[in-house]
């Protein structure tokens, strides 16, 4: 299992657990249309994120771009793993 599988894992268990939405989620499902995602679960995934991934959501990250699907925010989450594991 590659980091990109992983972290998607994690958050769609992390959603699974928390969102109202019945239907199924895929990494691809637009957290957005479909009404997955509000307010109050953003500072949720952003805080399960900070503290399970252990990166730093700025304001800068926090974007219907990088929280449309999980895909595109385990993108976001990878890289910065991987730009974190370079500098050190």
């Amino acid at each position: 299992m590659n980091g990109q599988t992983f972290v998607e894992k994690q958050l769609l268990a992390f959603l699974l657990e928390n969102t109202p939405v019945s239907g199924p989620l895929e990494p691809t499902t637009d957290l957005i249309e479909t009404g997955a995602l509000d307010s109050l679960l953003v500072t949720d995934l952003v805080l399960f994120v900070e503290s399970r991934f252990g990166v730093a959501l700025g304001a800068g990250s926090i974007s219907p771009r990088h929280f449309r699907s999980v895909e595109c925010l385990a993108r976001l989450i990878v890289a910065k793993l991987e730009k974190a594991r370079e500098a050190a």
